[in-house]
């Protein structure tokens, strides 16, 4: 049975919630499936919000996670891992745009290390967003997927930051961070907007799809680790482009993965 993501916040709805990024509202806190999320129903109107609007609305859900974070076990843990040294957390002051290091399903806070050595990043997932819509499961095995993926990326000659560590509360190695996270490496560069350096990026690209080719996998799926000590395993597939589904996989043949990223859409529509 698939797992539901949320349950639908309209009074005596038994459905599920829909999966997708809107499906959820921050301006009144609730979730609701396909039939409730009309505007029948629902008469929140995103649309009418102004940049301001909109700003208040991700701050608010953004100091709602930075509250959950433990800025003193995060600065116990990375200097532990990084000979001792002394560390700070630095929140960005935006918590939207360029400088915000808001992504759409992530949150990221800055570990700055005070002898001047390169940051680390602390990489939080947005599971206070309602809009946001990703589910506290999904999100603990995103982060194990996603360190597993890092750390096989060390191995090659892709340009990746490295990880360092993980925690999920749930599972009680999260060292008393209070969030589920990811250690990571900040990298130096600037976000692309898409305009020059086209051949650039795309020769980069090129050359980094030829270095992946070289690495096969018996079976198509995520790679995912249950402890930072472990080695990386292809396991079940973390989910979609859009993350609207949970893991499922792994798969022995590529026909068998497609048919089933093609089908498994249906499987969730009543669950």
């Amino acid at each position: 049975m698939v797992q539901r993501f949320f349950d639908c916040s309209a009074p005596k709805c038994p459905r599920p919630s829909a999966r997708s990024v809107g499906a959820g509202c921050d301006m009144c806190s609730r979730h609701f499936c396909g039939l409730h999320l009309s505007q029948d129903f629902h008469h929140c109107d995103a649309t009418s919000l102004d940049d301001a609007g909109y700003r208040a609305l991700v701050a608010a859900e953004i100091n709602h996670l930075r509250a959950r974070i433990n800025g003193p076990a995060v600065c116990k843990l990375a200097s532990s891992l990084n000979a001792g040294k002394a560390c700070v957390l630095e929140h960005p002051s935006n918590v939207v745009g360029l400088d915000s290091l808001t992504g759409c399903a992530n949150y990221h806070v800055r570990v700055r290390f005070e002898d001047g050595s390169p940051s680390w990043l602390l990489r939080v997932p947005r599971v206070t967003g309602f809009a946001v819509g990703l589910p506290s499961s999904l999100a603990e095995y995103l982060i194990r997927s996603e360190y597993a993926t890092l750390k096989f990326l060390e191995t090659t000659r892709v340009p990746a930051p490295r990880a360092f560590s993980f925690g999920i509360p749930s599972r009680g190695t999260d060292c008393g961070v209070g969030v589920c996270f990811l250690l990571m490496e900040e990298l130096p560069g600037r976000p692309w907007d898409g305009r020059g350096d086209t051949s650039k990026v795309w020769q980069r690209l090129a050359e980094i799809l030829a270095e992946l080719e070289q690495h096969r996998f018996p079976q198509a799926g995520s790679l995912c680790v249950e402890s930072p000590r472990d080695q990386p395993l292809v396991s079940a597939a973390a989910s979609d482009r859009f993350v609207c589904l949970d893991p499922w996989g792994p798969f022995k043949t590529a026909s068998d993965c497609t048919h089933s990223s093609r089908s498994r859409p249906t499987w969730c529509i009543d669950s």
